[in-house]
């Protein structure tokens, strides 16, 4: 008799920007398809590559950037359920780690035995060198499959306010 081999997770890294809300979406149905759990995560990096990145609406000082990821995680993915309540977000996990994004990206995945890797991809833009330099630095070095989604332009100009 064959036994079952475990199912391999699809891991979705986030920037909780409105690409990784694309990429999210994308894995939700791609996994629903395949039968395959998400685990979504956030890697907390040194604020000095990203100065003002994470911010609390609270006004305790004494949160930890950990603390502010995790909320900024929650508040994420009940953007992302409100905007498309439609999906299905019960086989999701959620995972926060610190340090260099790409490097810890390729580890965890490599830890969770990953099935693949979709994530958000900025593509272009003034802000989007360090994003785009991580996305190549994963496509590059995973040893799995990995997907970028971009949003949809759109969308895109909609939420940075600009018209076509």
């Amino acid at each position: 008799m064959l036994s079952t081999p475990e199912i391999k997770p699809i891991l979705v890294p986030i920037d909780f920007s409105i690409h990784s809300q694309a990429a999210l979406i994308f894995a939700i149905n791609l996994a629903e398809l395949m039968h395959r759990p998400i685990i979504v995560m956030h890697v907390v990096h040194d604020p000095a590559s990203a100065p003002g990145y994470y911010r609390s609406d609270s006004n305790n000082d004494i949160k930890t950037m950990d603390s502010i990821a995790e909320d900024m995680m929650e508040s994420f993915l009940k953007e992302v359920k409100e905007s498309n309540p439609e999906i299905n977000m019960d086989n999701i996990e959620t995972k926060l780690l610190d340090g260099n994004p790409a490097k810890r990206i390729i580890e965890y995945a490599q830890i969770i035995d990953a099935y693949m890797i979709v994530m958000g991809s900025h593509g272009q833009g003034p802000k989007s060198f360090l994003i785009a330099s991580k996305a190549k630095k994963v496509t590059e070095a995973a040893p799995m499959p990995v997907t970028m989604v971009k949003a949809a332009e759109e969308v895109t100009n909609n939420i940075e306010g600009e018209t076509t």
